[in-house]
């Protein structure tokens, strides 16, 4: 430890570790970062869910018979049945959004549901809460390839730049430098990566088995506009906030944020 550096953990409170703390939930060193306790968890959640995938869309034809016969399971029921389904994941996203801005985040703009998968959670609460789960079919393939994208390159590590000398909870802080946290399988933010995305993998799947529909030119169209359109958002939004905004606000949605650009350019 500095002893130079003031002791300043009072006011960096949210750097103390813990389960909620994008820190991790203990100090660990980078020999006791390996692939069991960061990646490997993650790979095994993948493979499940890609087993169940598997699963389900071999039996879907029983699956929707079932579901269809189902007498107690009246359209009534249905409907609510999204409904509750819906104002539940909005409750969770404003729980996770909550979190993020409380706990100093470094990356504040990740407080937003507006990155892919994160946005592919908002859509599918409004699908549900609106009753259209035939809308499904805009947002099912994208959705499953963001997943399985986010699910086999995961970033575990939480990377925070501090804006003076300091010491909090017996770590040194240094001005300028960039203080790598690795989150475990014992974190919240670790969890809240994972069922976010093997959500957004598994319930398109789900959806389009018990209530299937016909993917037509038109609806490729759609999907095309909605995404596109999404895109060049995200990408002004960047580069709104990447101009004028704070460090912990320079956003890259989608990937398209000014880091991106300055890389592009070096080509």
């Amino acid at each position: 430890m500095n002893s130079q550096y003031p002791n300043l953990s009072e006011k960096y409170w949210y750097l103390k570790h813990g389960f909620f703390s994008w820190t991790g939930t203990y100090s660990v060193s980078e020999n006791q970062i390996n692939f069991t306790n960061t990646k490997l968890p993650i790979y095994i959640f993948l493979l499940l869910s890609l087993l169940l995938i598997l699963i389900l869309w071999m039996t879907k034809r029983y699956i929707y018979q079932s579901f269809i016969n189902n007498a107690k399971l009246t359209t009534k029921k249905q409907k609510n049945l999204l409904l509750a389904s819906g104002i539940i994941i909005f409750i969770f996203m404003i729980i996770r959004m909550s979190l993020v801005f409380i706990s100093h985040f470094p990356r504040q703009w990740e407080g937003l549901p507006l990155h892919f998968c994160r946005i592919i959670c908002l859509m599918i609460a409004i699908i549900f809460i609106l009753n259209k789960p035939q809308w499904m079919k805009y947002i099912a393939p994208m959705a499953i390839a963001g997943a399985l994208l986010a699910l086999s390159l995961p970033d575990t590590i939480s990377i925070y730049e501090p804006k003076e000398n300091f010491v909090a909870f017996g770590q040194t802080f240094s001005k300028g430098s960039k203080v790598q946290f690795h989150l475990l399988y014992n974190n919240f933010y670790y969890w809240d990566f994972v069922l976010c995305h093997v959500f957004v993998l598994i319930t398109p799947v789900i959806i389009s088995i018990l209530y299937p529909y016909d993917l037509r030119f038109k609806d490729t169209l759609i999907t095309t506009g909605i995404f596109g359109g999404l895109l060049f958002f995200s990408f002004l939004l960047n580069l709104i906030l990447g101009t004028y905004g704070s460090a912990e606000w320079r956003s890259n949605y989608w990937y398209v944020g000014m880091n991106v650009l300055t890389h592009l350019q070096t080509f």
